[in-house]
């Protein structure tokens, strides 16, 4: 089970991920696991889910992947992200998982499978991460 502590840091609390359906399923030290059931209004035009709203919840995994082995006050920030799309999808569930490949000190790297209700590969992705402490943690003093 997840504990609270990682869920309140996850960012799924958000309007835009709530927007977006998402759930954290799962977490565990180096990665995590979410889903997102599909509705009307992640659809493009074409009555496919949009990759937006794929790469947005395979762009969250990644992030919600490595802050499993973020320390007190720090914080990411995605700064690059290679999607590859390899099935198109109308309807259902999709579940996407992500993983730590590489963390260092102020780079973490994370793969993210992004699969459909009947484990069919939808999506992948690489994700960049550059790690930084958070404004609390450093004081609240400003540079000028």
């Amino acid at each position: 089970m997840v504990e609270d502590a990682l869920l309140k840091k996850s960012g799924l609390e958000s309007p835009y991920f709530n927007h977006l359906n998402m759930e954290l399923l799962d977490a565990g030290d180096g990665w995590a696991r979410l889903g997102m059931e599909i509705k009307p209004h992640h659809g493009n035009i074409h009555g496919l889910v949009h990759g937006g709203a794929i790469a947005s919840m395979a762009d969250q995994v990644g992030m919600l992947a490595a802050k499993t082995r973020f320390t007190k006050g720090q914080r990411g920030v995605t700064i690059q992200m290679d999607m590859h799309y390899l099935a198109p999808v109308r309807n259902g569930r999709l579940v996407a998982e992500g993983r730590v490949r590489k963390m260092g000190g102020r780079i973490a790297f994370s793969e993210v499978d992004v699969v459909d209700e009947r484990k069919r590969a939808v999506a992948m992705g690489r994700f960049t991460i550059v790690i930084v402490q958070s404004a609390k943690s450093v004081g609240s003093k400003a540079e000028g």
